[in-house]
């Protein structure tokens, strides 16, 4: 008795070529449009009074992960965090 695998592939399956590799269809190239200092700026106030990154991307025609991808590589956590504080501080002592 033998331990060795042997496979049994049908006939009609060894018959079959090997297939050239597919082209992959390429993807269009989207035209990038590179953030402004006001861009950022609104971005930083938009975010301040709490709205998503879901309509900051409409307000700004741009998609929400470009916003949220603005935020994180700019860093701009403590910037949203400041204007935040100043809106909070002028509604409690106007």
């Amino acid at each position: 008795m033998s331990l060795t695998f042997v496979p049994k592939i049908p006939a009609h399956l060894k018959q079959i070529a090997p297939m050239d590799k597919v082209k992959q269809p390429r993807l269009p190239v989207l035209e990038r449009k590179p953030w402004s200092d006001d861009d950022v700026e609104t971005l930083i106030r938009l975010r301040a009074i709490g709205i998503s990154y879901k309509d900051c991307g409409a307000i700004l025609t741009r998609s929400p992960s470009t916003c949220v991808t603005a935020i994180a590589y700019g860093d701009l956590y403590a910037k949203v965090s400041e204007a935040r504080k100043k809106l909070i501080d002028a509604a409690l002592y106007f």
